[in-house]
């Protein structure tokens, strides 16, 4: 098959929709629970699922792809030009760096399954339309994927009043490499994504350790004192060459984070083993967090409706809780709820 233009496309669908492909949707079904994949998750097994029939690099596993999404009742068109197939889809979340096309007043991202190919400014789409689809493309993480295990261990340092302490933490790899394949998207996105077992299981019990009997204060500037002390900072253009935003265990396995980082991995911390309410608060070129204690406490702070969160800055180093950055104080902060 080499679909370039509409009546292959509508050739190639005509070929799938013949197949008894319905056993094959349950068993991906199956796989999709077991594992806990995500809308993202099931659209990369999806094509690899397309790519170990098809081949690799095929315009037949990007087309396999969409006609399992939109069978699944996912808003997607197919899009091509003289070089090969793309991805069309609607989501509810922004895709930061990635090209859209505006079809009927709906935004589609063309996403680039095939990453040798660069997604033109321009190409055609299939109008095709299909029923019983209104699913938008959902990149919330709401529980880990639940990968084969292959973990690497790390120890952590840090130093509270006259007390030094070493947190070893063990990592899955293919949770990392997952993340690694994620698309630049919104902040709160991975402000809500829940750590992975490996991280509850070593990083918070020993982090609870610390600071059980502590009052939330004190708790607080723990947690801060890990967050900023522990990593080494360096940009994401140094690191990566290229933006990218940062999962908890992200931050972990890096050997740099900046400031986005450690505010995502600050607030699951204090949430988690706190309970206390966290947002983000959005400098020009920096971000930071605020929470809110059951009693105000004295210092910075930035109120977001009605209630006063004090700021908490996991990138100023040794600062504690109330302390902005000198550079940042006159500037009225974006506020980021999750």
């Amino acid at each position: 098959l080499s679909a370039r233009d509409e009546e292959q496309i509508s050739s190639a669908w005509g070929t799938l929709s013949s197949r008894d492909y319905q056993p094959v949707l349950d068993q991906l079904h199956s796989i999709r629970e077991d594992v806990g994949l995500n809308d993202w998750g099931y659209i990369l097994l999806l094509h690899r699922v397309g790519e170990h029939m098809y081949g690799s690099g095929s315009d037949e596993s990007v087309l396999f792809t969409w006609f399992v999404m939109t069978k699944e009742g996912f808003i997607t068109k197919a899009g091509y030009d003289q070089n090969g197939i793309y991805l069309l889809i609607a989501s509810e979340n922004q895709f930061f760096g990635t090209r859209y096309f505006s079809i009927n007043s709906r935004r589609y991202y063309a996403l680039n399954l095939n990453s040798r190919k660069v997604v033109p400014s321009s190409i055609f789409t299939y109008e095709g339309d299909y029923p019983d689809t209104g699913n938008v493309l959902d990149l919330n993480v709401y529980t880990t994927p639940r990968f084969q295990k292959s973990l690497m261990k790390k120890s952590f340092h840090f130093a509270y009043g006259d007390t030094t302490y070493n947190i070893p933490v063990h990592i899955n790899r293919n949770v990392i490499a997952f993340y690694e394949l994620y698309p630049l998207t919104e902040f709160d996105v991975y402000f809500t994504a829940p750590a992975a077992p490996e991280t509850q299981s070593d990083l918070y019990t020993r982090l609870a350790q610390i600071i059980e009997g502590k009052s939330e204060r004190e708790a607080v500037n723990i947690l801060l004192r890990f967050v900023q002390t522990a990593f080494q900072y360096n940009t994401d253009r140094d690191q990566f060459g290229r933006e990218k935003y940062f999962f908890p265990e992200e931050t972990l396995y890096y050997p740099y984070s900046d400031c986005e980082d450690r505010a995502v991995l600050f607030a699951r911390l204090v949430e988690d083993l706190l309970g206390l309410e966290v947002i983000g608060i959005k400098y020009p070129r920096h971000l930071a967090t605020a929470v809110k204690f059951s009693h105000q406490s004295e210092g910075d702070y930035v109120v977001h409706r009605g209630e006063v969160y004090t700021v908490a800055d996991p990138t100023y180093y040794n600062a504690n809780i109330g302390m902005a950055m000198p550079q940042v104080v006159r500037y009225q902060p974006e506020i980021i709820v999750f």
